[in-house]
């Protein structure tokens, strides 16, 4: 009888624990009650849509040696940072290297969700390009259309964090410069969009190449960038396979999705479930590429930049309209994200990098 409600125990039946695929017929839950964690086939596939409301029960495991993590706001409060006191618009500043002809949008974007996520000053370049709809209150700096990564490796010293990708094209030029930048640079940089692509199947050489105690690499690819990355469509086990493929390039990956998974070299795993279907719209990860900067150029370790990114990037979605969204709504909500979760406080000490 469908009318009946019912109460799944451990993970519905016919979803697969590990993938959350469905196998065979399975029920649709209302609640779903769990032990000790969540099961990966509650976060991923199908299974959110079956589950229900999902209650993990206490029955006295001792999860502290779990490497996997579900995050939420009470997780990420710790890792938001004040700025100091004697701060200055360098210390925590961010260059956003993107877009192209007929792409400008995307590294705007990029820029002003920085701007939102306490970036103190940010730059903007488009190789080859004039950036005309920056933002503002960022600062255009031109690059030439060749050898354009050796102009930003002469300047970098003055920046925290750089953002590298959004927009930026497929022309093979463009794709060396992605790729001797993030070989030779030494910031904190995160790659997204066609700055994935240019790294391609060479990503674990480009990163292994990078001088000795360089900034860690961000990778934020959605699936048609996973694959360009691993030459084959991402499978079902996204906590191994993303898991995986970090600790060989030597990155943190932040894999987006309905479940957004973020994996480190060392084996660490975060999960976030925050976001919904608004941010299903062209130039959302535009946004999430400068949230993630901007903390990074604060100093907050990669993992959790990018963990914090991904939580408030849900939390900024929701705070939306239901319909017709756009990602430019997007980066007005940041701040309000920020609030939410912090209830406008932010820790005062200052991260280690």
């Amino acid at each position: 009888d469908a009318s009946v409600p019912v109460l799944a125990v451990d993970i519905p039946s016919g979803i697969d624990g590990l993938t959350g695929m469905v196998s065979g017929r399975a029920l649709k839950a209302e609640r779903t009650v769990t032990f000790g964690a969540y099961k990966p086939g509650l976060l991923l596939g199908d299974g959110p849509g079956y589950c229900g409301e999902v209650v993990v029960a206490d029955i006295g495991l001792d999860t502290s040696g779990v490497d996997r993590r579900l995050l939420g706001p009470n997780d990420i409060m710790s890792w938001l940072t004040k700025r100091p006191r004697d701060s200055h618009k360098w210390r925590q500043a961010v260059w956003v290297i993107g877009g192209s002809a007929g792409m400008l949008g995307a590294a705007s974007l990029t820029a002003q969700a920085a701007q939102r996520s306490g970036a103190s000053y940010v730059r903007i370049s488009v190789p080859g390009e004039t950036a005309s709809g920056a933002p503002i209150e960022a600062v255009e700096v031109a690059l030439s259309g060749d050898g354009w990564a050796s102009e930003v490796l002469r300047d970098e010293h003055r920046f925290k964090a750089l953002a590298v990708g959004p927009g930026l094209g497929l022309d093979p030029v463009t794709q060396r410069e992605v790729r001797n930048l993030i070989a030779q640079g030494t910031l904190p940089v995160v790659v997204d969009g066609d700055g994935l692509r240019a790294l391609g199947l060479e990503a674990r050489e480009v990163i292994a190449s990078r001088p000795e105690n360089s900034g860690a690499v961000v990778l934020t690819p959605h699936d048609g960038e996973l694959e360009a990355l691993v030459a084959h469509p991402p499978g079902p086990d996204r906590f191994r396979e993303i898991g995986e493929l970090a600790e060989e390039l030597g990155a943190v990956i932040l894999a987006k999705g309905p479940t957004t998974i973020v994996a480190g070299p060392d084996g660490k795993i975060f999960a976030s479930n925050s976001a919904d279907q608004r941010l299903a719209t062209a130039g959302t990860g535009d946004v999430l590429t400068g949230i993630i900067t901007a903390l990074l150029a604060q100093s907050i370790p990669a993992m959790e930049a990018a963990g914090a990114a991904s939580i408030l990037h849900g939390h900024a979605g929701a705070l939306t309209y239901e319909y017709g969204m756009v990602a430019s709504d997007l980066v007005e909500k940041i701040p309000a994200a920020f609030a939410s979760i912090t209830g406008g406080q932010i820790a005062t000490h200052n991260a280690c990098c």
